[in-house]
Formats: C-alpha cells, sequence, structure tokens
C-alpha cells in the first residue's frame, strides 16, 4: 500500500512534464522515481499475493502511459518492450536470483554461508548438473515456497546454464534483463 501510495503522487509530476521529454528523459525519470520505489526491497514483498503485485504492476504501466504520452490502450508489453523496462515480476525474479548468484560468488555475509544445498551436496552423488543445481526442502504451506530459500532454488534451477556461469554481478543481471528482450542485442 505503501508503493502504491508513494507512486501514485507521481501522476500529477508527470502529466505537467510528460511534452517536454525525450526517450532517455523517460527512462532517466522512471529509474529515479518509478524504479527505485518499486525496487526496494522488492526481494520480500515480491512474494506478496498476486492482487497486490498486481496493483503496482498496473501503477508502473499507467506512469510509462503517461510519461511517454501513449494512450491509455497502449499495449503494455509493447510498452515495456520500447523502453526494455522490466515488469514488477521481472524485477522481482531479477532480485532473487542476484541474491542466489552473490550465493554462489560468496559475495554474501557469512551468515549466509550453506543457506542453499545444491543437489550433488545434498545427495552425496556426482551428476552432471549437480553443482548447479539446487536442492529443494520440502515445504507444505505457501508462505514456506515463497520463502527466498525455496523460489531462489526453483528460479535458478530454472535459469539458463550461460546465466550460471557468469562470474561478476553486475554483468549477470544485465544479461538478465537483456534475456527478457531476445531481439535486443546484448553486449
Amino acid at each position: 500500500n505503501e508503493i502504491c501510495n508513494k507512486l501514485k503522487r507521481l501522476f500529477h509530476i508527470f502529466y505537467n512534464i510528460r511534452h517536454l521529454l525525450s526517450k532517455d528523459n523517460i527512462k532517466t525519470i522512471y529509474y529515479a522515481l518509478i524504479y527505485s520505489r518499486i525496487k526496494y526491497g522488492i526481494s520480500v514483498y515480491g512474494q506478496a499475493c498476486n492482487t497486490k503485485l498486481k496493483r503496482i504492476q498496473k501503477l508502473q504501466n499507467q506512469l510509462l502511459k503517461v510519461l511517454s504520452g501513449k494512450i491509455f490502450q497502449f499495449p503494455t508489453d509493447e510498452l515495456h518492450d520500447e523502453f526494455e523496462l522490466l515488469t514488477v515480476k521481472d524485477i522481482t525474479e531479477q532480485e532473487i536470483l542476484t541474491f542466489v548468484h552473490n550465493f554462489f560468488t560468496n559475495n554474501l555475509p557469512p551468515v549466509f554461508d550453506g543457506y542453499f544445498e545444491t543437489l550433488e551436496s545434498n545427495h552425496n552423488r556426482n551428476t552432471r548438473n549437480g553443482k548447479k543445481l539446487l536442492f529443494i526442502p520440502r515445504h507444505t504451506t505457501h508462505i514456506t515456497e515463497s520463502s527466498i530459500k525455496i523460489l531462489g532454488a526453483k528460479l535458478w534451477n530454472k535459469l539458463d546454464n550461460n546465466l550460471k556461469n557468469i562470474p561478476k554481478v553486475k554483468k549477470f543481471k544485465y544479461k538478465f534483463k537483456y534475456s527478457r528482450f531476445p531481439y535486443v542485442k546484448s553486449s
């Protein structure tokens, strides 16, 4: 609710400046005022129920349409593609996968040592992908299923091996983002 309220406050500002902005200006304002608010704490609140996340997604889409001067009926997928911007769901996945990536590259505080287990270490068998796949602990509740430990393992196991093998977190995030926009050539 707090994030939605912060985003709603931006509408009157964006209506007043939208005619003055270039595509680069729109992206700069988006990252400074919209993305930063959505991203802050998304690893935790991104596990909320779909109705809550849909409200944030709807506001993200509406604010982008206002900023870019698009009509209300403009397709949101095209809007995100045009500006190469991730949806709320993709931002959530990127942050969780970045956490797992940081685990594998030892870039987390020591308290997270051993937070995830690989299949190889859990079963004491050498398998082709055992070092790259995470063990998913048994869980019986939806709350546990939406935890970073479980969701992070599931997302990591589905992730392309080329992304898993990227050593630098900044490049990992960049490649993840542009895996969502396959027509854009990423360097």
